[in-house]
């Protein structure tokens, strides 16, 4: 709807989220040496469960979903590079599970 949205300019004059904050991204992947968020990636935490290793960035260019949902939530923001999540302080570990036999 027109004019909804989070109001989030506001909040960052007191929040920003803090690398003690992790913010687990479960979806098709995660893309983690995306510009916007490799400075918030927890390394070593992801975990790509359709490709079995640590390496959750996804395969193909359509699945971009769980990229797009850690830039809302966290993208690292002010580095004139692209946006700026909720939380770009908060740390992010990603999960490609979407389309693993689990």
């Amino acid at each position: 709807m027109a004019g909804e949205d989070v109001d989030i300019v506001s909040v960052w004059d007191t929040y920003r989220g803090s690398t003690n904050e992790v913010i687990a991204i479960v979806d098709e992947g995660l893309e983690i040496g995306h510009e916007d968020l490799s400075g918030n990636i927890l390394s070593g935490y992801s975990w790509d469960y359709v490709g079995g290793d640590g390496d959750p960035t996804p395969t193909r260019t359509d699945e971009n979903h769980g990229t797009s949902v850690a830039g809302v939530a966290a993208a690292r923001g002010w580095n004139s590079l692209g946006v700026t999540g909720a939380a770009p302080n908060a740390s992010l570990v990603g999960y490609r599970l979407l389309g693993a036999e689990t």
